[in-house]
């Protein structure tokens, strides 16, 4: 497979469907994937279009690269792997007196959901079917998790199909995430199987967290009210499922429990039935567990260490050896440090 081999690592960059030409991929110095959860995924490429047969530098006008090309990327140690598709989305030329570079900015089709603004109303529907038809009708194929809740009436007021898809998916802690011409809805896939497992001293390099007590949400109760039976709605949260312990003995709220209670209260005017209350609670439930351990770490480049999976993490301790989940992802390819992989974790149990 075409690629270049640079102090362990492959890349592989595709523009407008054809392979980047040799003589443009052999002036790449860099390449980073970033990804994180509810975000549009960016790869930033830095090229330096040094013709090394003359001693000179060519010209900058890379036509190849114009705003809105299709844009895919490749890294692995050995065998590379499709970690980004999306379109070019910005050009910046950066001349001196000692270099000129062009860099190359992409993101992913989240980025496309977030032009303009639209004006529209949904009526009994769920937010899944909400999500769907939303994505669909941007022009993307919709992988949408079911969801139960009905709602009489929604308003996208005057905001980017992204910001509306992003306020529904943090109502219920979802996920909102971009995989080709396939836009995401979904629970957070966090406490499932390990995609990797990864050993400090072998295959992690690095590895820095920080456990703290939890303040709010070991139990959440959403309040709205009836308009047919005038009557106060009323739902509370106090457990979650077995995964969010992430295969420890505890979630963050148990390993909090000698402070103060945690317990909170709230309105929330677009409740209008049980329904609706006990999906906004245990949204708000899980959200506040997301904050109990959080980490970095880096290894060498591993295209399975992704935003929205898990992975093993060992030989850190036995208090913080398990599953961790993986909620941001820097994927760095250059032409000194070879190919590595920075990445961010959480996990809601210990």
């Amino acid at each position: 497979m075409p690629g270049s081999t640079i102090h362990g690592g492959v890349v592989k960059l595709s523009f407008d469907g054809s392979d980047m030409s040799p003589d443009d991929a052999a002036a790449v110095t860099s390449c980073v994937v970033e990804q994180r959860l509810n975000l549009p995924a960016a790869c930033t490429v830095m090229i330096n279009p040094v013709d090394y047969d003359e001693q000179s530098y060519r010209a900058m006008d890379f036509g190849d690269f114009d705003l809105g090309v299709s844009m895919s990327v490749m890294m692995g140690m050995d065998e590379p792997v499709q970690l980004f598709s999306g379109k070019v989305s910005a050009l910046e030329p950066n001349l001196t007196n000692t270099c000129r570079e062009m860099e190359i900015t992409g993101y992913d089709a989240l980025f496309d959901l977030d032009f303009g603004g639209k004006a529209r109303t949904f009526e009994t529907s769920t937010d899944s079917q909400m999500a769907s038809q939303v994505i669909e009708e941007a022009g993307y194929e919709a992988a949408v998790s079911a969801t139960e809740a009905v709602y009489p009436y929604v308003l996208q007021n005057n905001v980017s199909d992204y910001r509306f898809l992003l306020s529904r998916a943090r109502r219920l802690s979802y996920e909102l995430l971009a995989s080709g011409r396939q836009v995401i809805f979904r629970p957070s896939h966090s406490g499932e199987d390990a995609v990797a497992s990864l050993e400090y001293g072998v295959s992690l390099t690095e590895f820095r967290a920080r456990a703290r007590a939890l303040k709010k949400g070991s139990s959440v109760t959403r309040l709205g009210w009836d308009p047919k039976t005038k009557q106060v709605i009323t739902a509370t949260v106090d457990s979650g499922p077995p995964s969010d312990r992430m295969d420890g003995e505890e979630t963050g709220y148990t390993a909090s429990d000698s402070f103060g209670s945690s317990a909170i209260v709230g309105p929330d005017a677009s409740i209008t039935d049980t329904q609706i209350a006990q999906s906004l609670a245990q949204g708000l439930y899980e959200a506040g567990l997301d904050d109990f351990l959080e980490g970095i770490a880096e290894c060498p480049g591993n295209p399975a260490v992704v935003a929205g999976v898990n992975v093993e993490l060992s030989n850190i301790g036995e208090r913080f050896n398990g599953l961790y989940y993986v909620v941001a992802a820097r994927h760095i390819y250059d032409i000194t440090g070879g190919y590595r992989t920075r990445f961010e974790v959480r996990r809601t149990g210990i």
